[in-house]
């Protein structure tokens, strides 16, 4: 497990939901060298940031909600913004 501020867990995140397609933080769990209450706690930020969007998965058992995310426009300007300065050297 990789130690990391909370920014870098945000570039890695949605540099993994460039892909285009929703992918659920299971799958993001596995993906990524994070905790998945990291993982969670980062989509569900960004979500309030409009960064990502997210779709709610049906569920067969009553429990929590569950979701899968995809990069929104907004996330997706921020994303090329953060690495363009990232490249500048800043």
């Amino acid at each position: 497990m990789v130690g990391r501020g909370f920014n870098e867990l945000k570039v890695v995140i949605l540099g993994f939901l460039k892909c285009g397609e929703f992918v659920s933080s299971d799958l993001l769990g596995r993906s990524v060298d994070a905790k998945r209450t990291n993982i969670c706690d980062c989509l569900c930020r960004l979500h309030k940031q409009r960064l990502v969007d997210r779709q709610q998965i049906p569920r067969e058992k009553p429990g929590r909600p569950r979701y899968k995310y995809t990069l929104s426009k907004r996330g997706q300007d921020r994303l090329e913004f953060w690495q363009s300065k990232k490249e500048k050297g800043s």
